[in-house]
């Protein structure tokens, strides 16, 4: 939540508080967020690509931490 607000504080996200039906909170890009959305994007396939690899770090990490 601390991330979604700071984003808002920066304009790159607008927060809108949703009254009709079910109460919540819808958050979409700014004019200025959007320019950021090849390089989330890109971020986003590095992620989904490598979500393995950064699994097994965690569980190194974890073990090792343990061991200490």
């Amino acid at each position: 939540m601390q991330c979604l607000r700071r984003l808002e504080r920066n304009g790159l996200v607008r927060r809108t508080v949703l009254t009709s039906g079910t109460l919540g909170v819808e958050y979409a890009f700014t004019e200025l967020g959007r320019t950021l959305e090849q390089q989330v994007g890109a971020l986003f396939e590095w992620t989904t690509s490598h979500a393995d690899a950064v699994r097994a770090a965690h569980a190194t990490f974890e073990a090792a931490a343990e061991a200490d």
